[in-house]
């Protein structure tokens, strides 16, 4: 969908946070050359971070997102995502 602007162009219109996609991956990276580490969004403030060997699931768990991901993730839960994915694929 696109806006006309005052000067007649058209604009792409931005869709606001609460529209994004439930499913976009906020955060990703590889364990030990072998697990890969991945987040993704649930919700506005909410996401899942999931520890994959291959195709096996060896961890996942919930977790909020600090001020939404808007602009991708903070420092502080990319601290947290890491330590629990250091201590979870063991």
């Amino acid at each position: 969908m696109n806006k006309v602007a005052r000067d007649g162009a058209q604009r792409p219109v931005k869709k606001p946070a609460s529209q994004r996609k439930s499913s976009e991956t906020i955060w990703a990276s590889i364990l030990d050359d072998r697990y890969a580490v991945a987040v993704r969004r649930l919700a506005d403030y909410r996401g899942e971070l999931t520890i994959h060997d291959g195709h096996k699931l060896l961890h996942r768990e919930e977790g909020g997102l600090a001020y939404g991901a808007l602009f991708g993730p903070d420092v502080d839960d990319v601290l947290t995502w890491q330590d629990i994915a250091v201590k979870g694929h063991r």
